[in-house]
């Protein structure tokens, strides 16, 4: 019964949660902010496992591997699949951004109205300091993966720092003889199930907190600004679903055989979860749940890929990088030049490597706007409408997480059938 609760009712309640949110901010206005505990009640909820679960996932993956080129194999199919999909999300905002054209016809004198409501509900703009912002090159995003000390970088959530040292202590243990091994992957698997459990109880309050996410984002930013920026919101809308289903859809049918509406279905919970939360990392233990459970993704490949991914891959984030961009330029009626658009290109793949999977805007998105030569006067009204851009683009990114969990487990069949054979036993009992 509970098991059926949490596949089927959960769904359907957190929809209704979402569509009731969305009403009731419609009809509360500002004074929608008051439902704000609520969503921060289920936020503070999921990540306060988040680290724990991170750590004890990844680190039990990698000692069950067994074999240290195997761990490796499956990270390198991992990183290869994220950078060349985020690379393809950039380029699908750049050329629909280009063929659309959603930033021609905007009078700028919203900018001002937009800056005083900015103001007016106190909203961090950014001053010219930003002008000077850069991302981090390959080199530094690699060396500060490594933690100094691996508690704080959990306490931080300092989530690439945590997978870095999983990973170490995973292979590690894989090192160890059988008999020394079994004791601790033993523990590991306890406290693993213990903190996924606590997950599956805290999903129950998930319908609560989505009616107060999304009351409040109705509420507070409105559909009035928006609406100045509809035209940008539906390019970005069609980029999502492009990325979704011929991107992802589209590579599991051509390898896996699975149709492209099979694959939404399956993708429900994750896509609710993420579009209301905004954040891949309060996503992470839906998307792992639903890799295991839906696609038959072996867990040592979902512990591996997945908490991976929630951190280095961005293309929804990728998609939106690229749009901003082009829009900007076209506002400005500047020229969307060719080394401008290898310039993002470059800017936002590198910065999309252990970018922050929680919601708000991004520093990169200076970065990318200094690349492609846009203005920073710009950016209030990026800010002013992220909420609603950032909740698309976290079920662009927790998809492509899972696409590449459900891929990867299907090139290496030892894993996939391993999978399969578990999930007959648990049918059979």
């Amino acid at each position: 019964m509970k098991s059926w609760l949490v596949k089927k009712g959960l769904t359907f309640w957190i929809s209704v949660a979402t569509v009731a949110g969305i009403v009731a901010g419609y009809f509360l206005g500002e004074t929608a902010s008051v439902l704000t505990p609520l969503g921060d009640l289920f936020m503070t909820l999921i990540k306060m496992v988040i680290v724990p679960l991170v750590f004890l996932s990844i680190t039990l993956g990698a000692a069950s591997l067994d074999d240290v080129r195997k761990a490796g194999k499956i990270g390198l199919q991992a990183f290869s699949f994220y950078m060349i999909t985020t690379v393809f999300a950039i380029c699908v905002a750049l050329f629909f951004g280009f063929l659309f054209e959603p930033g021609k016809g905007i009078d700028q004198k919203i900018l001002k109205s937009v800056q005083a409501e900015l103001k007016a509900q106190e909203t961090v703009t950014v001053d010219d300091s930003a002008e000077k912002i850069r991302p981090p090159g390959l080199l530094q995003t690699l060396m500060s993966s490594i933690p100094e000390n691996p508690l704080k970088a959990m306490i931080d959530m300092n989530i690439l720092q945590v997978i870095f040292f999983s990973v170490f202590l995973g292979l590690c243990i894989a090192g160890l003889p059988s008999e020394q091994k079994k004791p601790v992957i033993s523990v590991l698997e306890g406290f693993n199930k213990a903190f996924l459990a606590m997950v599956h109880a805290i999903m129950y309050a998930a319908p609560i907190g989505v009616f107060g996410l999304m009351a409040v984002t109705v509420g507070v930013f409105g559909f009035e600004t928006l609406y100045l920026l509809l035209k940008l919101l539906l390019v970005y809308i069609f980029c999502a679903v492009f990325q979704f289903f011929v991107v992802y859809a589209g590579s599991l049918k051509i390898f896996t055989g699975l149709s492209p509406l099979k694959f939404l279905q399956r993708m429900e919970v994750p896509l609710l979860v993420s579009f209301t939360t905004a954040s891949s990392l309060v996503t992470l233990p839906t998307s792992m749940e639903t890799a295991e459970n839906e696609f038959e993704v072996s867990p040592e490949i979902s512990s591996f890929v997945l908490p991976l991914g929630a951190t280095i891959n961005m293309d929804g984030s990728a998609i939106n990088f690229g749009l901003y961009a082009v829009f900007g330029l076209q506002f400005f009626g500047m020229d969307l030049t060719l080394e401008k658009c290898l310039l993002i290109i470059l800017t936002a793949t590198l910065g999309s490597i252990g970018a922050a999977g929680v919601p708000g805007p991004s520093i990169l998105t200076i970065s990318v706007l200094n690349a492609a030569g846009v203005p920073l006067s710009v950016l209030p009204l990026y800010i002013a409408t992220d909420r609603i851009f950032d909740m698309i683009r976290t079920s662009v990114n927790i998809s492509g997480d899972i696409t590449c969990a459900a891929m990867i487990n299907h090139f290496n069949p030892i894993h996939h059938a391993e999978t399969k054979s578990d999930l007959s036993e648990q049918a059979e009992l």
